[in-house]
């Protein structure tokens, strides 16, 4: 296929970490090769995976059973035993450093500070189900406050630049900060549902606080208790405008919750999945599943945001018009396409 080009971000602009993650390819290859746009494919870069000890975390080694979707094919994808090759998942990782974000923020200039957020915090110090979770050490974190600053600004830009109402869906509900974030600046009448386990007892009673706060701005959240994968195919028929996967973080589940929000998404759907591109265990499984599917063409890898090595929130668009995906059945837990 055709050579695939780079473009890094300059390293003034890269945050601390993201200048760490680039230091070992440097010290192997010289400065001048990641300092300029560089094709990967013909970079001759060889076992990649023994020089960044990450890289053999991000290596995906299940996938899908077939590539018969035209133009879709990727060369660095392997259909018989479901690898993407490491110079594919090295280019990705180029790619969302590039990428960043967190440089161009604020993503809308004069955003006022977090009402929502501010009172959610307020009301779990104050909520007994959560005083008693954290004294158990059952207590869950969430999302940081710098993610949280992105996601807002995030939908504000998109709901700037959309003017109408916004249907969002996130995975993962916990103590409530992400729907918070997600519908604090979203259009009025925008609705978002959370699918949650619900296994703290903090949650149900957050949830009718966020509920409350997204009524209070013309919005609607509900929040629907149990597995997303046995809830979101119900919701195939729905095209959301943006999604937030953030729930189990097993490369199985996180693989087929983004099977499943395929078939729900259109070329304008927002696809944004957390803990990929980062040095944490828990980032493995989601960083394995997004890049299968962007190396089988199903999804478009446009924007990263992070802030430092913990955090990372990738952003994609489906490459299908809504409900050309269709998840057949699963094998080993992995979602495969027709």
């Amino acid at each position: 296929g055709e050579a695939r080009r780079l473009r890094p971000s300059p390293p003034a602009l890269e945050p601390p970490h993201v200048a760490r993650l680039r230091a070992p390819f440097s010290a192997a290859f010289g400065p001048a090769l990641l300092a300029r746009p560089t094709s990967v494919a013909g970079a001759g870069l060889g076992s990649l995976s023994l020089l960044l000890p990450l890289m053999s975390s991000l290596m995906p080694r299940r996938g899908a059973a077939s590539l018969a979707k035209a133009g879709a094919a990727s060369s660095s994808y392997d259909a018989l035993t479901g690898k993407v090759d490491d110079a594919f998942c090295l280019e990705m990782l180029f790619r969302a450093m590039g990428a960043n974000l967190e440089p161009q923020m604020p993503l809308v200039p004069n955003l006022p500070e977090s009402s929502m957020l501010s009172f959610l915090d307020t009301h779990i110090e104050k909520c007994p189900e959560a005083h008693a979770e954290k004294a158990a050490g059952t207590w869950e974190g969430h999302c940081a406050p710098e993610q949280l600053l992105f996601l807002r600004h995030f939908v504000a830009s998109r709901a700037s630049a959309q003017g109408r109402p916004l249907r969002m869906c996130q995975v993962g509900f916990n103590a409530g900060h992400s729907a918070a974030a997600l519908l604090e600046h979203a259009p009025a009448r925008s609705v978002l549902m959370s699918l949650d386990m619900v296994t703290h007892s903090y949650t149900k009673p957050l949830e009718r606080l966020v509920q409350a706060m997204a009524a209070e701005r013309g919005s609607t959240h509900f929040l629907l208790a149990g597995d997303s994968a046995d809830m979101l195919p119900k919701f195939h028929s729905v095209v959301f405008d943006l999604v937030f996967i953030d729930g189990n973080h097993a490369y199985e589940a996180v693989a087929l919750d983004l099977a499943n929000f395929l078939v729900s998404s259109s070329s304008d759907t927002d696809l944004l999945v957390n803990h990929v591109f980062t040095e944490m265990r828990e980032g493995q499984g989601p960083t394995r599943a997004w890049l299968d599917a962007v190396c089988r063409g199903d999804v478009e890898q446009r924007a990263w945001h992070s802030c430092c090595s913990r955090h990372g929130i990738i952003v994609g668009r489906s490459r299908a018009v809504a409900g050309h995906h269709e998840p057949r059945q699963r094998r080993d837990g992995v979602p495969h396409w027709r």
